[in-house]
């Protein structure tokens, strides 16, 4: 698994930690990236205590709240994925992933999670205004496939 540009290191570390760095779910990820460990996804600013996954030989596994294990494979999303999660067409998720000769991207990664994370999902926000507005499901579209409010 990599994280940060770093292969994480062999841990047997598993359950819960206490977090000490205020309750902010950001200082305690990074905190625990830098020993080793990864909070999962389900952390919230306000717990008492956050559930980590634990690695073993080059294999994580999730401890369920049930305790049963899994043996699962854990990745961070690229920009790609985030922007194809936001509904960007490819032809523009590859103009924003373009690199210079040098082979630097032009806009650095955190500044594309940042703009894929300001996004708004427009194929979602489409139906939710459809179900609004036209709530016995006859939708009116124009010519170009957009949705059409007169």
């Amino acid at each position: 698994m990599i994280t940060g540009g770093k292969r994480m290191k062999s841990l047997l570390l598993s359950g819960k930690v206490k977090p000490d760095m205020g309750g902010q779910v950001l200082d305690i990820y990074n905190q625990a990236v830098m020993q080793g460990i990864s909070p999962t996804i389900k952390t919230t600013i306000d717990t008492a205590n956050m559930t980590f996954v634990t690695i073993m030989n080059k294999e994580i596994i999730h401890t369920a709240p049930n305790g049963k294990r899994y043996s699962i494979q854990i990745r961070k999303y690229t920009p790609r994925d985030c922007f194809r999660l936001m509904g960007v067409h490819e032809a523009d998720i590859d103009k924003l992933l373009s690199k210079e000769k040098s082979g630097q991207l032009i806009i650095s990664k955190s500044k594309l999670y940042a703009l894929a994370g300001n996004s708004i999902v427009t194929n979602c926000l489409t139906a939710m205004f459809e179900e609004l507005i036209f709530p016995s499901g006859n939708h009116y579209h124009d010519k170009t496939g957009q949705l059409s409010l007169f």
